[in-house]
């Protein structure tokens, strides 16, 4: 599995640019963002998000290396015993995503 850091390159060279761009982007010094991508030094939680917010990858994607966007059972765990109700009702509302987003949107 990548590293952040790994990704961070990843995502870097995706969109072209170096590192003074990539450290501009998340507020940062070419120095500092370096430091990062070589990983020496961590991301803080707010640069997680800039970076899933600007370069629209999941914070899941970024932290986990996951992609899948399905849930698996593990994921309803602190559901107890209506697990079942609640994996059931995630899977309804993906199979009528358009009713729910017209439904959510203001």
């Amino acid at each position: 599995m990548k590293t952040i850091a790994e990704k961070l390159k990843e995502i870097r060279r995706k969109n072209k640019l170096n590192h003074t761009e990539m450290g501009r982007n998340l507020g940062l010094e070419r120095s500092s963002y370096s430091k990062i991508e070589a990983g020496n030094v961590d991301l803080t939680q707010k640069h997680l998000k800039q970076i899933a917010q600007r370069f629209n990858v999941s914070l899941d994607w970024l932290i986990t290396g996951r992609t899948s966007t399905s849930l698996d059972t593990q994921d309803f765990c602190e559901f107890g015993d209506f697990a079942e109700t609640a994996k059931k009702m995630i899977d309804d509302m993906r199979k009528n995503k358009p009713f729910m987003l017209a439904m959510f949107s203001y």
